[in-house]
């Protein structure tokens, strides 16, 4: 009776350490959830950079137009447009880019979070498995 009596004890201290490990799981996800929230701000931040990047090139077509109708300084405006939209053709891919490693983070985090989910569910199941083993003790 003592040995059952230890093994009952030593189960629930098993329990109770899985429970723990529950518990940091749960932070961890919600760790995570606070990541992904702030790459989605980011996300839109960048949206937003997109958006001005788009406002500049219009600004840029009403120059265009406006040089058509000055022909005198249309070699200085051209080179100005030019390098202005190759400067914002330049952010526009580093954007772009920042856009797809985000996504790729997002992504990974989500990956990760389903394993946390996974894994949880694991645990879950192994109290599941130690409750029921302990109810049939």
């Amino acid at each position: 009776i003592i040995s059952i009596e230890q093994d009952i004890i030593s189960i629930e201290q098993d329990l109770i350490s899985i429970k723990h490990d529950i518990i940091s799981i749960e932070h961890d996800i919600i760790s995570i959830e606070h990541d992904i929230i702030s790459i989605e701000q980011d996300l839109i931040s960048i949206k937003h950079d997109i958006i001005s990047i788009e406002h500049d090139i219009i600004s840029i077509e009403h120059d265009i137009i406006f040089i058509e109708h000055n022909i005198i300084s249309i070699i200085n405006m051209a080179s100005f447009l030019l390098n202005r939209t190759s400067f914002l053709l330049n952010r526009t891919s580093f954007l772009l880019n920042r856009t797809s490693f985000l996504l790729s983070m997002t992504s990974f985090l989500l990956n990760m979070t389903s394993f946390l989910l996974n894994r949880t569910s694991f645990l879950l199941n192994r109290t599941s498995f130690l409750l029921n083993r302990t109810s049939f003790l």
